[in-house]
């Protein structure tokens, strides 16, 4: 589970906190955590809470929290779950607004977006099977938004052509050829995009 924090505000994350009996604010007393921008403090959960740990991710300053930031954040949590093996991962870092976005529509989007490009790894040439496997397999956005599943197609159309185009400048050059180039821009025809591709006489 992934929840935001303020930079030395508690409030946020105050129901998550009496579940672990204060475990976060402890760690805020103990000045271990202070929620800066980039900090990240995991806890298990123990059996107290439907996750088997709680990831605390800092979101610096509130005045100066933006949707990048919300983007990049996400990211930086998925990164975690990878590194934990963890299958699945459930999230509400959408719930804190940015002072750039007060839709939660277009948070829900933007935490997709850092999320689902934060996993990305280019490993199709990599022989280490074990790095091969790690994926989250379901990501949760916690919302009750009527409008969330709009927000996240949006994300995902997005992130399937970026992380598209990530494979192809990964890919050796050898593999990805003119002609390789030419045929993949061909299946676009499909989708209902022009393409004309120049050939030699």
């Amino acid at each position: 589970l992934v929840v935001g924090m303020f930079e030395q505000d508690t409030s946020t994350i105050k129901k998550f906190d009496e579940k672990l009996n204060g475990e976060i604010t402890t760690a805020v007393k103990k000045k271990e955590f202070a929620g800066e921008t980039g900090q990240l403090k995991l806890i298990p959960t123990l059996g107290k809470l439907p996750s088997e740990k709680v990831l605390v991710v800092g979101l610096g300053k509130k005045a100066e929290h933006t949707k990048e930031n919300l983007r990049r954040a996400s990211g930086a949590a998925i990164r975690v779950a990878l590194s934990l093996n963890a299958r699945k991962c459930a999230t509400a870092l959408h719930e804190m607004e940015c002072t750039d976005e007060k839709d939660e529509c277009n948070r829900i989007t933007a935490v997709t977006e850092g999320s689902v490009l934060g996993a990305y790894r280019f490993n199709q040439y990599k022989t280490d099977k074990k790095e091969q496997e790690k994926q989250v397999d379901e990501l949760i956005i916690l919302t009750s938004n009527a409008k969330a599943a709009d927000a996240i197609h949006k994300a995902e159309t997005i992130c399937t052509s970026t992380l598209h185009v990530r494979d192809i400048v990964n890919t050796p050059a050898n593999i990805v050829t003119p002609r390789w180039l030419a045929e993949d821009a061909l299946k676009l025809k499909k989708l209902g995009v022009k393409v004309k591709v120049y050939e030699k006489e």
